[in-house]
């Protein structure tokens, strides 16, 4: 799921539009939970240029105070709260969500895979393993494939958004990674593909590729038809993504061609999947 959006691709949001109505609507309002932190944080730093740890300490304060009061608390913490209250969610998950995606809107690089693995852990893996337990997985149980697959969907979205990233000042590829595939920062600047970012990009791809095949044994933790076809629908999406990008010659400065068409990549995947059944 997007998180610069709250609004899912086309495929996703159809396949969300089948769950029941309740169930639909806790994961849009997790959806909608996550895209407007995300937001407050960027406005906060934009606007003040802020200490991170000041505007993370008014977000974590507003957050207790939804669970304590939710009718005096304003949104997105108050729906967060009673969602959290429905599916036994603790607070230190939306808590290190917040954080997470917090910490992405003022870091303007990572220095290697294992601070990036961390970074789409606290954003992409915790905001998975909090819609896995909204669709009735045991939160023991899935942690392992939803951590995967949402850190495989986060690294999808990055890959395919290198330009709107740019436009930030944010370098999102592993710094470390730069420099053993001898690609030069100033590439970002010239914004023309090489051999090497090329490379560079096929091998970030293919760990994504993983962590979402990963992500998708946790299918077998969901309830068959709507819950477990969300699934299906949303990593069969971003691997759609990443086969447009690989089709574009892994080159993250033009524009990927969209995958939800019914003719597309992630159009033909999506529905190959659901094809099999449930």
């Amino acid at each position: 799921m997007p998180l610069s959006s709250p609004d899912p691709p086309p495929p996703i949001a159809s396949a969300l539009g089948r769950l029941p109505k309740p169930q639909r609507q806790d994961v849009r309002g997790l959806l909608a939970f996550a895209h407007e932190i995300r937001h407050q944080f960027h406005t906060a730093h934009r606007a003040s240029g802020g200490a991170f740890a000041d505007i993370q300490a008014t977000a974590h304060a507003r957050l207790a105070e939804a669970f304590a009061d939710p009718a005096a608390t304003p949104e997105p913490f108050r729906t967060a709260a009673a969602i959290a209250a429905r599916h036994a969610i603790p607070r230190l998950r939306l808590t290190m969500l917040m954080d997470g995606l917090g910490a992405e809107v003022f870091r303007r690089s990572v220095r290697d895979w294992r601070q990036l693995e961390g970074q789409l852990q606290q954003t992409g893996g915790t905001l998975a393993l909090l819609l896995a337990q909204v669709l009735g997985a045991d939160p023991a149980a899935a942690r392992g494939p939803a951590l995967a697959g949402g850190n495989g969907v986060r690294l999808a979205q990055l890959l395919t958004s290198v330009p709107a990233d740019l436009e930030r000042g944010v370098i999102a590829l592993p710094l470390d990674d730069l420099a053993n595939f001898g690609v030069e920062e100033s590439i970002f600047t010239t914004r023309q593909p090489t051999p090497a970012l090329r490379d560079l990009v096929a091998f970030e791809a293919e760990r994504a590729r993983k962590l979402l095949t990963q992500g998708e044994a946790g299918a077998a933790l969901l309830a068959p038809g709507p819950p477990r076809n969300l699934l299906k629908a949303t990593t069969g999406y971003y691997h759609g993504r990443l086969d447009a990008l690989e089709a574009n010659g892994w080159d993250v400065f033009g524009e990927v061609p969209e995958a939800g068409g019914r003719r597309g990549f992630g159009g033909r995947l999506v529905s190959r999947l659901l094809s099999k059944g449930n």
